[in-house]
């Protein structure tokens, strides 16, 4: 079904507290009670709340969290103290947000976080860049060996315990991808932070960073002129007479109909252009969305028929059909519950007893003419934050055979729980968490636990899309040499 998460985010966003209310302190039984309601919430509203952690796990862990809590913590801490809980459930989609307190922690606070980057593969973190002057304290490329005097293996873990990615690695990429703010995240770490870092004769040595402020690493990237990010979510344009290049940051910036519009027009624009034969899709980072205009580019692409997943699961419930149809369902129409029999959505949930899964099965729909469709040779680009929508388009584009993909498996499972519009306040903490409402089978019926792989993969590092350039290069040499 399609995702919500411009409504979702909306919510949550309005309903988690503002870091004003972070001295509001929580006691110790009221923490247990939060704990308590957490975990019957997940239980009721997610499709199978127990497929990756045993529920003995999840007890073990609720249990020893209990009894470690103090008389009582501030909210921010006990949000650090409850989202592993959330985390340890394996589910992407099941998770818990402190953006607000970060936002108003660096915003409105001028609170400082680590001027670094950091790169995580297994217990080795390496540093990778520079976020403000550090005044050569420090030189890329060196490993860590401590943080604030903590052994770096158990910083590692403590960050991966807020990391929500299915599967190891994609937790390391999302610490390599912004190590700071899960540092802050963990222990509220930002000012004053000690490294010490390994050296090449076998010896270490201490450095204490300040931390650095929203303005400071604002200056830094005008002081160097480090630009920023092109935010448009989709980027069209030709990198030669014979290859476009179309970048799609995400499936929730526009509403389907939206999308399709655009679509029509990028590809109307490309095909007009004789030459090309060749289209790189950039799905690096796409983080997600709804799944129908998945559906409508791969109808540009594709020559078979397409459906973004092989059928989903949703977990029946009454509040779960209150906000499916809240969602999902026109307002003016909600009390016409014979209308409900036209969807097979709607269908398929109504029919479904209270407390089991609906099962709905997705119909293909067909490509479009070769008048509309692009039939030169695609490359589909992703790495580890292709996530959600766009892991389903990736899945889709390999199930498919569109074309060829390039890069780092996907940041999502092929087939994984989602739709998270289920959310629910924690009645004493008033913290939020959401809980996935769906499980999405990806076309070829694969439910192992792994991402999406491509069919190239390519070290993380390399420049993708000059990749993708020189493969059709050398391809051409090839075909030109054949026809000799």
């Amino acid at each position: 079904m399609h995702k919500a998460y411009l409504l979702i985010t909306l919510l949550v966003a309005l309903s988690l507290p503002s870091l004003t209310a972070q001295d509001t302190y929580v006691s110790r039984e009221e923490m247990r009670q939060d704990l308590d309601y957490l975990v019957a919430f997940i239980e009721r509203a997610h499709p199978n709340a127990y497929h990756y952690t045993p529920k003995a796990d999840i007890d073990a862990l609720v249990a020893d969290t209990k009894a470690s809590l103090p008389d009582s913590l501030s909210r921010v801490d006990f949000w650090r103290v409850m989202h592993p809980v959330i985390v340890r459930y394996n589910d992407a989609h099941t998770r818990s947000y402190i953006k607000s307190f970060y936002r108003e922690y660096v915003l409105e606070q001028e609170g400082r976080v680590l001027p670094l980057h950091m790169s995580v593969e297994g217990d080795v973190v390496t540093i990778t860049d520079y976020r403000a002057d550090v005044d050569n304290a420090v030189i890329l490329g060196e490993s860590v060996v401590s943080i604030n005097h903590v052994p770096i293996a158990e910083v590692v873990a403590t960050l991966k315990s807020h990391a929500s990615a299915e599967l190891d690695y994609l937790d390391e990429g999302q610490l390599s991808r912004n190590f700071g703010y899960y540092l802050w995240m963990a222990y509220g770490w930002g000012e004053d932070v000690t490294i010490e870092i390994a050296l090449r004769n076998g010896s270490t040595r201490k450095v204490t960073l300040p931390g650095a402020t929203q303005a400071d690493l604002m200056a830094y990237r005008e002081a160097h002129a480090i630009a920023e990010p092109e935010q448009a979510v989709l980027q069209y344009r030709q990198l030669s007479d014979s290859v476009a290049y179309l970048r799609i940051l995400n499936f929730y910036d526009h509403n389907p109909k939206t999308f399709k519009k655009k679509f029509k027009q990028i590809f109307e624009q490309i095909n007009a252009q004789a030459a090309n034969r060749h289209l790189i899709l950039d799905f690096r980072g796409h983080d997600g969305g709804d799944s129908r205009p998945a559906v409508e580019l791969g109808r540009y692409l594709s020559e078979r028929p397409v459906a973004a997943v092989k059928h989903n699961l949703w977990k029946v419930t009454p509040e779960f059909k209150e906000r499916f149809a809240m969602m999902y369902i026109p307002k003016n129409l909600r009390w016409l519950k014979p209308l409900y029999r036209l969807s097979m959505h709607t269908r398929s949930i109504w029919r479904t007893p209270d407390g089991e899964n609906a099962v709905v099965k997705h119909p293909t729909k067909k490509p479009y003419g070769r008048k509309r469709r692009f039939t030169g040779d695609t490359y589909l680009l992703i790495d580890n934050g292709t996530f959600s929508a766009g892991s389903i388009f990736a899945g889709m584009f390999n199930h498919y055979d569109m074309g060829t993909s390039i890069g780092q498996p996907t940041g999502n499972l092929a087939s994984f729980y989602a739709d998270p519009i289920m959310w629910g306040r924690m009645p004493n903490s008033r913290l939020v968490f959401q809980v996935s409402a769906s499980y999405q089978v990806a076309p070829d019926g694969n439910t192992a636990l792994e991402a999406v792989q491509p069919d190239l993969v390519v070290p993380v590092g390399v420049d993708l899309v000059q990749y993708a350039l020189d493969r059709i290069t050398a391809t051409a040499e090839l075909n030109a040499q054949a026809e000799q």
